[in-house]
């Protein structure tokens, strides 16, 4: 999987050749299962992961119990959370938990072979400024979302998106819609009962179709 780590995450090329040596005999290449739960809150950062294939989500889980979606992690992509926990003072729990969404290929870099390259590269840094940057207006925006729009507008404009405008089913539980917008189950099976009603969407268990799309603007 040496090749595939290099291809995907192209600032390794530009590694000096000791650099790049070093973080490559240090990866442990992983196969992981969808749902598998990679770190939780109560786990220490070992190390950063490459995502080589597959998809993550990251997720917070409140003291009830009740989950909320961050962001997700994709081919090309490393969780800039466990960076932040890894390269933070003091901190050595994660302050997040994550799951893979599909069956997915992994590389872990060890924590300490990370901080050494990373103090030591310009190439990692920009490659860690750039992934947080992302993540951090994806989290403005999930911040936006929750404090501005309605539960009924942000389940509306997911709808939307995730069927292509009605184009593809939407294959869902109500809990893992309630964890995308930030809100309970409970709700999620009211508003998509409303949205029934009003001729939008027709439901069957665990998938969605978008009826008519221009519902969505009246």
């Amino acid at each position: 999987m040496t090749e595939e780590l290099l291809e995907k995450f192209d600032f390794l090329n530009q590694l000096d050749k000791d650099e790049r040596r070093q973080l490559l005999s240090s990866a442990m290449y992983r196969e992981v299962p969808a749902g598998t739960i990679m770190i939780n809150e109560k786990m220490t950062c070992i190390g950063v992961t490459f995502v080589l294939s597959g998809e993550f989500k990251v997720y917070k889980v409140s003291e009830s119990g009740r989950e909320i979606a961050l962001y997700s992690v994709h081919s090309g992509e490393t969780c800039v959370m466990t960076i932040s926990c890894l390269l933070g003072f003091n901190q050595s729990l994660s302050p997040v938990s994550a799951v893979a969404v599909q069956d997915s290929r992994i590389a872990v870099i060890p924590a300490d072979k990370f901080k050494y390259i990373y103090a030591a590269s310009p190439y990692v840094q920009q490659f860690v400024f750039k992934n947080i940057s992302e993540k951090f207006y994806n989290i403005i925006d999930l911040v936006e979302r929750l404090t501005f729009k309605s539960v009924t507008e942000r389940l509306r404009e997911y709808l939307i998106e995730n069927t292509g405008s009605g184009r593809k089913p939407l294959y869902s539980t109500h809990a893992q819609l309630a964890a995308k917008l930030g809100t309970s189950r409970e709700v999620v099976t009211r508003r998509l009962h409303e949205l029934v009603l009003e001729g939008m969407i027709r439901t069957q268990r665990g998938k969605i179709v978008v009826i008519d799309p221009a519902v969505s603007n009246k």
